[in-house]
């Protein structure tokens, strides 16, 4: 009855699970809907040229991965761990980065832009058309940063539906105004940067509710500003950052051995698993990344189980959209070749040989992602950085060269490297996990420290009558781990008083909902940490209605705790209402 069930955390995971996926397809479609409306109204050298781009726009995606995602996740650390100065810090300083790097990219893209251009063109024909479109993304460059910056720590605030909304609506008004700009006012392939950059404003403004509101957690605290977080929120957003960068290098080499290989046939199957993995990686890396704020908040609790919960439930997650889209790959290859507009019977032999090979490495991607995303919030950095080197470097690149050596119908030893990298990665986590699990205090491949305080790890449902069983429970738990009885009664008390305003003010006595409840035993001191996902509810700053009975009850509860506990402390993070009391 009461064993820690996980529920709660499950519902934040599915709560905020929807959300991230919309924001990852939400990034990812920028350039796309780009690329698409303007080979519509402008022609296949609009499209070339926005493809030129794509280089320079994958590093503007790095350097908001960096602070974005590393600066969130780390301010979701501080929040569980109610370290509020040190969530500000990080969150001011990720924003005014973002900012700074900005204005460099305006000042540096403006002075080189014609260097840029002849690099990402090659001196081909289009550079007149891609210099268009990139001085206007160069411009733009800090709405290009801090509105996907915003999104990632709203996201970490508890409101993950309102970030969802400024990116989509930010795509939204982008495709919109691609019409309007290209197709009424003529301004060609400007037009289409310039519909981004419009749709980014709006996205900006989007944020202004945030921004205003008294009731969100993080704060803009420039007194705080430290090289320190600098260097702490780089660090931890660098796999992010890695993963785009990477993901040029390997799109590259696949596409040169390929050419080798199979001419522009091999290139066309190369572009069809490369549109095949964006796709795929708006649904499977979305759920991976929905672990970041999770997971940071999480760790800063110091909560093992709630964690090890978190991961299995983006293992069930990503592993049956992998399974999903294996079977549509498997028994639909010809139906996606022909959604990239393949014709001759040569390239669709190719195509459905890659697009099925492909498809095996999907569910091996997946948990790959989830172990990088679990690593990089739980301040596992260095690992989470190596996988992502393996994953998109080490192993494919001398993979591609041999296999496509020795496997060279239909190219079937370049679409083997897919499946055959991937579990090469899951296997190095696997050996390199246990080698330092083994020689660390870790007890597990997640590489958690291992429970060293005396613990009882509870949840109940938000019933009065579970408060009263929860707290003898608590009180027999803290006798038999050497407390005295009085310090013992004290917790239980303690457990009970808060449980119940819990239950009557924060859950409003629903009675199908969880609270989890974890009690240490720390030398001569007992903490305990409630955790609720009701509504927003401090009960220290409570002010009761006029009944004088509620009156009586609250005051009386408030009252007693103050009298027992060493201290009580209150904080919201992640949509979570965590009561942290020692005693």
């Amino acid at each position: 009855m009461f064993m820690r069930n996980g529920e709660l955390i499950g519902k934040k995971f599915v709560q905020y699970l929807l959300s991230t996926i919309l924001m990852s397809m939400a990034l990812s479609l920028g350039t796309i809907v780009d690329g698409i409306m303007a080979s519509n109204f402008l022609g296949t050298d609009a499209l070339g040229a926005i493809n030129t781009c794509q280089p320079i726009i994958l590093i503007f995606g790095a350097i908001y991965s960096i602070f974005g995602a590393g600066g969130s996740t780390l301010a979701a650390t501080a929040l569980g761990s109610g370290n509020k100065k040190k969530a500000d810090q990080y969150f001011t300083m990720a924003i005014s980065l973002l900012v700074l790097f900005g204005l460099l990219i305006v000042v540096i893209g403006t002075v080189f832009m014609d260097q840029m251009i002849a690099l990402t063109t090659s001196g081909s024909s289009l550079g007149g058309l891609a210099k268009d479109y990139l001085s206007v993304f160069v411009f733009g460059a800090v709405l290009f940063f801090v509105v996907p910056g915003f999104s990632f720590f709203i996201r970490t605030d508890g409101r993950p539906t309102l970030a969802a909304i400024v990116l989509v609506v930010a795509n939204v008004v982008n495709l919109i105004c691609d019409a309007v700009y290209m197709k009424v006012f003529d301004m060609g392939v400007r037009g289409a940067a310039l519909a981004t950059l419009t749709g980014y404003f709006v996205g900006l403004f989007v944020t202004v509710p945030y921004i205003k509101s008294k009731s969100r957690s993080l704060h803009f605290d420039f007194k705080s500003l430290s090289f320190s977080a600098f260097t702490e929120i780089f660090i931890c957003g660098l796999p992010n950052a890695f993963n785009s960068v990477l993901m040029t290098v390997k799109m590259l080499v696949l596409n040169r051995t390929a050419i080798d290989i199979l001419g522009d046939n091999g290139a066309s199957a190369v572009a069809i698993c490369n549109n095949c993995l964006s796709f795929a990686s708006i649904f499977i890396g979305g759920s991976a990344q929905t672990m970041l704020p999770i997971i940071g908040v999480l760790y800063g609790e110091n909560d093992r189980r709630g964690m090890i919960a978190a991961v299995k439930k983006a293992l069930q997650v990503v592993i049956g959209a992998g399974i999903l889209m294996i079977i549509v790959f498997e028994i639909f290859p010809r139906q996606v070749a022909l959604l990239f507009n393949v014709k001759t019977d040569e390239l669709m032999n190719i195509a459905i040989m890659a697009i099925r090979l492909f498809g095996l490495s999907l569910p091996f991607f997946a948990v790959v992602y989830v172990f990088i995303s679990f690593y990089q919030a739980s301040a596992k950095r260095g690992f989470a950085i190596a996988i992502t080197l393996c994953e998109g470097l080490v192993f494919i690149v001398p993979l591609i060269l041999v296999l496509s050596r020795l496997f060279t119908k239909n190219g079937i030893g370049i679409w083997l490297t897919f499946v055959i990298n991937e579990v090469c990665v899951l296997l190095m986590i696997f050996i390199v996990g246990n080698i330092i699990k083994s020689k660390t205090n870790k007890d597990n491949i997640l590489l958690l420290d291992s429970e060293i305080q005396k613990s009882l790890d509870i949840s109940i449902k938000a019933e009065v009558n579970n408060a009263t069983i929860l707290s003898e429970k608590v009180c027999t738990f803290c006798e038999e781990n050497g407390v005295d009885k009085s310090r013992a009664n004290a917790a239980g008390l303690a457990v009970e008083e808060m449980t119940v305003n819990i239950i009557t003010y924060g859950y409003k006595m629903k009675k199908n909902e969880n609270i989890d409840i974890i009690v240490r035993i720390n030398g001569d001191e007992i903490i305990i940490r409630i955790r609720d996902n009701g509504i927003p509810f401090n009960p220290f700053e409570y002010i009761p209605d006029k009944d004088m009975k509620e009156i009586e009850s609250n005051i009386g509860g408030i009252a007693i705790l103050k009298k027992i506990a060493r201290s009580a402390e209150y904080s919201r993070a992640l949509g979570f209402n965590n009561l942290i009391i020692k005693v």
